[in-house]
Order: structure tokens, then C-alpha cells, then sequence
């Protein structure tokens, strides 16, 4: 567990790093006036974080950046759950609501009537992370075959205390999304997953809250 200030950092970090998608660094923290600390305070307590796996450094002299541990912890301890309501005409407009209020790509998938819906891949794909030929190939191969896929993520989530529950990078299931976050949940007939996917960079307070609200809407009981 980290202390107050070493999880306000990096909670920092993470936010500005999601917001502008460049490493952050500690003059970049101490210059935002947010973080009660001294420069030397701040770039002491980015490299225990770097030590600790909670960021890295692509290169020498650039800024850190989040890692799969360090978004993971971000998720589990600096979001506070932010309840939204919305009416919905049809799944075509739940899709293009979380989409937009996320940012990312969306899909529903109904194991029962063997159909997927999907919205959002020219919004995503605005995201430089898919400048990267791998990460884009891999994002294709896992929309191609999401309704594959989406049987493994029905296991995870069988024995998961609450939803949605967000998968970062390597903890996905699916190899093709392991560069990747995935945000999903079950809707109220269990027989339908929505995914909420993008990099792992997304803004999960965002689309969490926004699966929750389709999730929890009473047009899908």
C-alpha cells in the first residue's frame, strides 16, 4: 500500500499521462502546484515508484508513464464511483453514449441469440496508440473475434464481488487485448456482455461509470 503522498503522485501522474497521452515529468508535478511537496520530494518519490513497478521511463531523459500496476492501483484506490442515469431508446444508442463519453469502442454481446453489436472504432483508432502497427492489428484480430473471446470473460467475471470490472493489459484474458483496457459487465438478462475497449491509457472513471449505467438500466431486465 502506498502512502497518501506517494498515491497522490502517482494518482497525478496517471491522470495527466491519460489526459495528454506524453510521460510526465516530476517538474511537470511540481509545477501544477497540486502536490505539497518539494521538486526533489516529488522526482525522490517518482523513482521509488519507478522502483516499484508503479511506473517506467521509455527513455532516459523523457518523463514516466503508468504501468500495468500503476493503472491497476489507480482503478483499485484514487476513483471514487460516480453514479450517472440515462434513458435509452435502444442498445444502438447505449453504444454510442458510452462511446462518447469515453472515447472508446463498444460492443454487446448475446450468447443466447449469437449477436454482436458494435460502435466506436473510428473513435478509438484516435488514439495514438494505434499509430502502432502491432497494437492496431491486435485490436482488429480481437473485434473480429469478440464474440469468441467473450465467453472467457464470462468466466472471469462469474465469481467477480461487483461490476463492471476493468481488465488492464496482461490481466485480459483474450492474448489479442493484452495491450489493451477493457471494461465490462453483464447486463440485467446475463445473457448479454457490454465492452467498453480501448488502450490502456483510457479514462476509466469515464467508462466505468458509464457501463454502469448501462448495466443497471431497467430496459435490459
Amino acid at each position: 500500500m502506498l502512502t497518501a503522498r506517494e498515491q497522490h503522485i502517482l494518482e497525478h501522474v496517471v491522470r495527466e499521462y491519460i489526459a495528454n497521452a506524453t510521460p510526465v515529468s516530476s517538474k511537470c508535478v511540481a509545477d501544477s502546484g497540486m502536490i505539497e511537496a518539494s521538486p526533489a520530494t516529488i522526482r525522490a518519490v517518482m523513482m521509488y515508484l519507478e522502483d516499484k513497478g508503479f511506473l517506467r521511463q521509455p527513455h532516459t531523459s523523457a518523463g514516466r508513464l503508468p504501468t500495468q500496476r500503476g493503472y491497476r492501483y489507480f482503478v483499485d484506490h484514487c476513483l471514487i464511483q460516480e453514479d450517472e442515469a440515462h434513458e435509452f431508446v435502444d442498445l444502438h444508442e447505449a453504444l454510442r453514449f458510452v462511446s462518447g463519453r469515453s472515447r472508446l469502442f463498444t460492443a454487446m454481446v448475446n450468447q443466447r441469440a449469437h449477436t454482436v453489436a458494435y460502435y466506436g472504432v473510428e473513435t478509438v483508432l484516435q488514439s495514438p496508440e494505434f499509430t502502432d502497427p502491432h497494437c492496431l492489428r491486435m485490436f482488429g484480430r480481437l473485434v473480429d473475434a469478440l464474440y469468441s473471446f467473450a465467453e472467457y470473460y464470462e468466466e472471469e467475471l462469474e465469481d467477480a464481488e461487483q461490476t463492471p470490472r476493468v481488465f488492464i493489459e496482461r490481466e485480459n484474458p483474450a492474448r489479442e487485448a493484452q495491450s489493451l483496457g477493457v471494461v465490462t459487465a453483464p447486463l440485467q438478462d446475463e445473457a448479454t456482455l457490454f465492452f467498453a475497449i480501448g488502450p490502456s491509457r483510457m479514462d476509466y472513471g469515464s467508462a466505468i461509470s458509464a457501463v454502469r449505467a448501462i448495466a443497471e438500466n431497467p430496459m435490459w431486465h
